[in-house]
């Protein structure tokens, strides 16, 4: 079980917004190795072997991510071949910090090829996409 948002802690141990955690007793998972992202992480969707974040976080475990990230299920270890590049801009249209915007949800579509990314946004990746954009899990923009 994964758990996410803009906490600190579960259960008085430091997780850095991102946690997993026993569906069965709630035990903290200690070698899901989540040090932390700069923002909230407001979305989680996986793929089998590997997790799909989105939110208002500009980095991960100190690398850029700008509000979306791909880690491994197991571990936590960010997939550097991922980035996202400039990710999402903002509806001010400021990228890539830009306070206004942030990837609000993400979902995963079933064939296991692609993420859909939806939020308060209006380009990724320099490209018009209001709202809602799909991308491979090599990071490109799919048609």
């Amino acid at each position: 079980l994964y758990l996410s948002g803009v906490f600190y802690q579960y259960r008085g141990q430091a997780t850095g917004r991102l946690a997993k955690v026993s569906a069965t007793s709630g035990a903290l998972d200690t070698g899901f190795n989540a040090n932390g992202t700069d923002g909230g992480i407001y979305a989680l969707t996986a793929d089998g072997s590997n997790l799909y974040l989105g939110g208002n976080a500009y980095t991960y475990d100190g690398v850029d991510i700008y509000r979306v990230a791909k880690v491994s299920l197991a571990n936590g270890t960010l997939d550097r071949t991922f980035s996202p590049a400039s990710g999402p801009n903002g509806l001010d249209g400021v990228q890539p910090r830009s306070p206004s915007a942030y990837a609000a949800a993400t979902a995963m579509f079933f064939d296991g090829t692609n993420v859909v990314i939806g939020g308060t946004f209006t380009r990724y990746r320099d490209k018009q996409c209001d709202f809602i954009v799909t991308v491979g899990t090599d990071r490109a923009i799919a048609p």
